[in-house]
């Protein structure tokens, strides 16, 4: 609660992940269901996989904004902002004490730029992702089956 309260991230609520899966499969798919949410992420870590779980989160949800809180409430207390990819080069050494990210929720989609829409899709095609699953994640502002078409024409 602490690293949301300082987090200044606009978002009325918060979504608490815990620990991410170890499994990779299991960790993709947590992250994959967490992507679309508009409302803050929350997620504890080992200071040993800090810099490899900011990468993972800034592949996966894109190089959105967050904070890595750190020995909070205790005398070397850290709070450092950043994109996800600043937050990883910051990080990328020896990183001691209790961990928590939190990252902004998902941009708030734009019905009206379809450019937008298929750079979206391509991007989430590059990355490996099943058309499917990006209807599944964009489809709260569009059409689901417009988006599955969308991406099966631009996986060819």
């Amino acid at each position: 609660m602490a690293a949301v309260s300082v987090s200044g991230f606009p978002e009325g609520r918060f979504h608490f992940a815990g620990f991410l899966p170890r499994k990779a499969s299991h960790r993709e798919q947590m992250l994959a269901e967490l992507r679309g949410l508009r409302a803050q992420l929350v997620f504890y870590e080992s200071p040993q996989r800090l810099a490899r779980t900011l990468a993972e989160l800034r592949s996966t949800l894109g190089d959105r904004p967050a904070l890595v809180a750190r020995e909070l409430t205790k005398l070397h207390e850290e709070l450092a902002r950043g994109t996800l990819s600043e937050l990883e080069r910051r990080f990328s050494g020896e990183v001691r004490g209790e961990v928590v990210i939190a990252v902004r929720g998902a941009p708030e989609p734009s019905p009206e730029d379809p450019i937008a829409l298929e750079e979206e899709v391509r991007a989430r095609l590059a990355r490996g992702e099943h058309p499917k699953d990006i209807a599944d994640a964009l489809s709260p502002a569009h059409s689901k089956r417009a988006i599955y078409q969308l991406a099966l024409k631009l996986r060819k």
